[in-house]
């Protein structure tokens, strides 16, 4: 039991800080990101929105949603996974 919290609380503090967690021969706990294109500057330059504003609208920005990918052979031993990957393929 006392296995299992620490990896549950090593897996936990890595997933918080961005990080991806892989386990040999079990699987991979990671992230599948999307990302929303940056928006098309405007012309419209003015002395009252200052430079970093303009920065901030146009930007991309990242949506990261934790997945876990299982080993595929751990995956071939297991009944109800017939290839429900979650990850897909990134477009950029």
């Amino acid at each position: 039991m006392i296995i299992w919290k620490a990896l549950i609380e090593y897996v936990g503090e890595n997933i918080k800080a961005g990080r991806s967690v892989n386990i040999k021969k079990f699987g991979c706990f990671t992230f599948n990101v999307q990302t929303e294109l940056p928006k098309i500057a405007k012309r419209s330059i003015s002395p009252t929105i200052d430079l970093h504003a303009h920065k901030e609208q146009r930007k991309n920005i990242h949506h990261l949603k934790p997945v876990f990918v299982v080993d595929p052979d751990l995956q071939y031993h297991l009944v109800r996974y017939p290839g429900k990957e979650e990850i897909s393929p990134s477009v950029s």
